[in-house]
């Protein structure tokens, strides 16, 4: 969840500011808590219908290779005649 707040100055901080901007917070932590919450509610749910859990998916390694060959390795691949 993404939450864009804006800052607010010092000259715009009232007490009814502080509180609301308190509030807030604590209820995208909450909101946060309750996604981890529903995620694995819905794990057990599926272990014990006896279903496949979501899979868990390492990150992919072409980028960091990509990244490698472009700086100064050659890439094999591309070299390559036919």
């Amino acid at each position: 969840m993404d939450f864009e707040i804006p800052q607010v100055t010092a000259s715009e901080r009232t007490p009814l500011v502080d509180k609301l901007c308190h509030t807030i917070d604590k209820l995208i932590a909450e909101c946060l808590r309750d996604k981890n919450t529903i995620e694995l509610l819905k794990e057990e749910l599926n272990r014990l219908k006896g279903l496949k859990n979501k899979p868990k998916i390492k990150p992919s390694k072409m980028e960091s290779k990509a990244k490698k060959g472009k700086e100064g390795k050659k890439n094999t691949a591309t070299t390559r005649a036919c």
